[in-house]
């Protein structure tokens, strides 16, 4: 080697080491200072602070040490992790060109954190998991008595609204699980109001795989926001719960009262809790509404032909009422909870019985236009109402795993209801001129009993190759509902001059029965073709047996035996339901892909036994979908999917079947209805940064259907309206809805805004001429937050929404309006156990024709209160609501060629004085 060559090569050694020690760095070692232990394989991420990147992961080596290179300048923050060790979290502002040696980094044990005082930045309070994020409990300022709801609203990225309803980053939370189980099944308000904050240990958001993608172990994209309350290890040693009453002053001649009372026992895996609640206010706690698992309208058959059901539209409802703030309730309901986890935890049992009563009354003011070729008419109706319903529900689920690769899990739900309803109506219509057309007063009561029956029980075996499996499941449900009311009516109509023209009085009973069972089975197998490739089949088979018979007895003499075959029908369905599909789906870390398509081919046997007639119908469809989801990293993705689906029409739709229950508003059947097909695409967009509480949510859709279904009607000179159902081609609507969050930390500021539009096009046909609808909604909602530890909060939510319709029968007619409402509120809480809380909503409501009242209202709520005790678990509270009793049901809806709006009653000022007492026997606990 030269001389030269030699001094070459070491100039190049020199510049390659200079290089590389002047490279952007950062480095450490882990001490253990009290038990002396090695930390080697510590795990050490660093963490971009601005969005929640995780930009590199390293191992702690034999000597301890850590080190990151390559470095670029920003904020980051460094997390180190290791069984029986506390975690270690620190924020770095990094310089360019920056070497930062963090020098030894303590290590505190576990078992010592109890003998140390750590004093931490809020960053310690988030963790990200995979995809999901964790929140740390203690980590934000509560008050003393809060509930899980109050925690939920300090949570960045999660709101609550004064309904409990959850929105987490920018999508509806359905399902609240208690240590990953279901805790009094469909109503998430129960844990989520009734369980301490105290008791959870963190707060986990994710998004929970559909049944399919855990059965197989492939990802099918389906995702659902879940919430779940992780508790504190003392919390399921011991039990906690409240209790809670108030009495108030009197509305309508009956004084206001609440209570409510939980009970929790938790001892490891085992969980029992007991929960009930009465009151007289609006405050139900509840979530009423039972999710059917068939899809289907208020009063109609629909079948499902993917999936092989059909349920009956007579009485079809199964009990439950979804209480939407109309008139007065008064509302009971118990229930309780019990889960357990054995054989090493291979084993599950979750078990959910309630009990709920509800009674309605109030009454109900509607006014609509109708916009009509050649002129408009206005229907003035009230309505005076009382309504009852109860239900007792049960359900289990027993899942157990012989061996790591099976599972068996068997579900059951069972429920009994019964409902009253009677309702007092008086309605007229007006022409243009104000001069009265027709009136009609009449009465309609009815009791309905009903029984509902479910099982599904399924085995799912997973291979040793990864991604084969196996599913096999059967399904058996079995719907009951007989019901009897009566219909007395008696309707005017008038000429010109508003003399009496003639008169029509109806005196009728209506039975209805109706029973539904359906069986069926699915088969899927899942094949992989490789590491990322699947292929997914599966073969449904269902048969559903149906009846629904409804008997009309006009009244003769004092009895009603006089049967009316016009207004009557007795039919029978049998359906023979198969289905194959075929998907193919790619899944990676960041890319999941799929593309099928599913082919149903259905026997349907219908009879009319009142016509003794019956005729067969079969059905071929193809069911194509397409869907692709990329993840750009752990908190940001964005997807796109194309389904196409067909419906078909209801039996009532179908038959030529006069519905008298509203002798103005006549419906009658259309046996030339085709199915319709729809087109469905959507994109949508998520992104969100825990650390800094920023977070976007998007999404965008267009749905296109050929021969939709539309209402064909025609509005006599006696002013009834006749209507039923037709096909119309071009429907279509695009929708959007752009949600964002922010916090300004060092203000102790939160911020949340949404705007959302929807823009459609639907067709109708009114008085034999083809009508084309075009109705634009926009929305926008603001809502910013102050708070100051736990002792302050102050909000404001805004929202505001435009409406415009336009009818092509009328293009001189076009109904715009504006919706505003302004909510401050103010919460106080003082060292010394006084709390002041208020709020105010601002309803500011545009008139949507001249005549119309003044609806604007300002609803003003306010209440103090005093923890009371060494412990302050008793806590007493005196409440004003509505104070300038203002309060005012109000609903308005601007839809094809008519404009709806409902006045209803709902509660009124009134004063409560209540006592809350909060219980917790747990170790290290306070024990009352």
């Amino acid at each position: 080697m030269t001389h030269h060559l030699q001094k070459l090569l070491l100039f190049v050694f020199i510049f390659v080491s200079l290089q590389s020690y002047s490279q952007s760095s950062i480095k450490g070692m882990l001490s253990d200072t009290t038990n002396f232990k090695p930390l080697a394989y510590s795990s050490v991420s660093l963490v971009r602070l601005k969005d929640s990147i995780l930009i590199q992961h390293k191992w702690a080596d034999q000597q301890n040490k850590f080190s990151f290179l390559e470095v670029k300048a920003d904020t980051y923050f460094i997390r180190i992790t290791r069984p029986g060790f506390a975690d270690y979290e620190d924020k770095i502002l990094f310089k360019e060109n920056e070497s930062r040696d963090l020098g030894n980094i303590p290590m505190i044990a576990k078992a010592n954190l109890l003998r140390e005082v750590i004093i931490r930045e809020k960053l310690d309070a988030i963790r990200i998991k995979g995809d999901t994020t964790e929140f740390l409990a203690d980590s934000f300022a509560v008050k003393k008595d809060a509930s899980v709801e109050d925690l939920l609203k300090k949570l960045p990225g999660i709101q609550v609204d004064k309904n409990g309803k959850i929105t987490a980053q920018g999508e509806t939370v359905n399902k609240v699980l208690v240590d990953g189980e279901e805790f009094f099944g469909d109503d998430p308000t129960v844990a989520t109001r009734n369980i301490k904050a105290e008791s959870v240990e963190s707060v986990q958001v994710f998004d929970k795989k559909s049944e399919t993608a855990i059965q197989t172990g492939v990802d099918d994209g389906e995702k659902n926001k879940t919430i779940n309350l992780k508790l504190k290890d003392d919390a399921k040693k011991g039990y906690f719960g409240k209790v809670n009453a108030g009495v108030g002053t009197k509305v309508e001649n009956k004084n206001r009262y609440e209570g409510e009372a939980m009970f929790n026992s938790f001892k490891n895996k085992r969980k029992l809790a007991v929960f009930g609640a009465a009151s007289n206010t609006n405050k139900t706690n509840m979530n009423w509404q039972d999710q059917n698992s068939y899809s289907g309208g208020d009063d109609n058959v629909t079948y499902d032909e993917e999936s092989g059901n059909m349920y009956s539209y007579y009485y079809s409802d199964d009990g439950d009422v979804d209480f939407d703030g109309r008139g007065i309730p008064r509302t009971w309901y118990v229930g309780g909870h019990y889960s357990d986890k054995y054989k090493e935890n291979k084993n599950s049992l979750n078990i959910n019985i309630t009990h709920r009563e509800m009674n309605v009354d109030g009454n109900n003011n509607t006014y609509t236009q109708y916009i009509l070729p050649d002129t408009t008419y206005f229907d003035n109706q009230k309505d005076y109402f009382r309504n009852f319903r109860n239900a007792t529900k049960g359900s289990a689920t027993f899942e157990a795993r012989p061996d790591s690769l099976t599972t068996i899990k068997a579900k059951f739900n069972v429920r009994q209801g019964k409902s009253t309803g009677f309702s007092d109506y008086i309605s007229e219509n007006l022409n243009e001129n104000e001069q009265r057309v027709n009136s009609n007063i009449r009465t309609q009561t009815s009791e309905t009993n009903n029984t509902k029956l479910e099982s599904n029980i399924s085995f799912n075996r997973k291979f040793k190759t990864l991604g084969r499996s196996l599913n096999v499941a059967l399904n058996q449900t079995y719907n009951a509902n007989d019901g009897d009311g009566f219909l007395r009516s008696v309707s005017n109509f008038y000429q010109a001059n508003n003399t009496l023209l003639s008169t029509d009085t109806i005196d009728q009973q209506k039975i209805n029965n109706s029973s539904s069972a359906t069986w069926g089975g699915k088969i899927a197998y899942t094949e992989p073709l490789s590491k990322i490739w699947f292929l997914v089949t599966d073969y449904n088979l269902n048969n559903t047996n149906s009846m629904a018979k409804r008997s009309t007895f006009g009244k003769s003499a004092e009895t009603y035996t006089s049967f009316v075959d016009s207004l009557s029908s007795d039919f029978k369905y049998d359906i023979w339901a198969h289905a194959g599909g075929l998907t193919l789906r790619r899944v990676t870390k960041k890319i999941n892909f799929s593309f099928g398509a599913r082919t149903a081919h259905t026997i349907l046997k219908q009879s009319d036994l009142l016509l003794d007639s019956s005729f067969n119908r079969t059905f071929t469809n193809f069911f194509p979908s397409v869907s692709f989801n990329y993840k750009l990293n752990t908190t940001t993705s964005f997807g796109f999917n194309y389904n196409g689906r067909t419906e078909q029409p209801s039996i009532q739709q179908l038959q030529p079947l006069r519905d008298n229950s509203n002798p103005l508003n006549i419906s009658i059947g259309n046996a030339a209805l085709k199915q319709s097909f729809e087109h469905q695409i959507g994109f949508r967009y998520n992104a969100y940064k825990p650390i800094t509480g920023r977070g976007v949510f998007a999404n965008l859709g267009f749905n296109y259907t050929d021969n939709d279904f539309a209402s064909n009607n025609f509005v006599d000179e006696k002013g009834r309206r006749v209507y039923q159902t037709i096909n119309v081609d071009g429907n279509k609507s695009l929708y959007s809805y752009i949600y964002y969050y922010f916090s300004i930390k060092k203000l102790n500021l939160n911020m949340n805004a949404n705007l959302n539009a929807n823009i459609s096009q639907n067709k109708n046909r009114v008085n034999y001429q083809d009508n084309i609808n075009n109705n634009n909604r926009t929305g926008f909602g603001f809502s910013p937050n102050y708070s100051l530890d736990e002792w302050l909060e102050l909000g404001l939510n805004c929202n505001w929404s435009y409406n415009r319709s336009k009818s092509s029968l009328r293009p001189d007619i076009i109904t715009t309006f504006w919706i505003q409402t302004y909510s401050p509120y103010l919460n106080l809480d003082f060292p010394f156990g006084l709390s002041f809380n208020t709020d105010v909503e601002f309803n500011k409501r545009q008139q949507a024709y001249e005549s119309e009242t003044n609806l604007n209202t300002v609803i003003w709520n306010a209440s103090i209160g005093y923890k009371m005790l060494k412990s302050k678990r008793l806590k007493a509270s005196v409440g004003a609501y509505d104070i300038l009793n203002q309060n005012l049901g109000f609903n308005r809806t601007a839809n094809s060629n008519f404009v709806t709006q409902n006045v209803y009653s709902t509660l009124q000022r009134f004063l409560m004085f209540s006592l809350t007492y909060n219980i917790n026997q747990a170790p290290g606990s306070d024990n009352y």
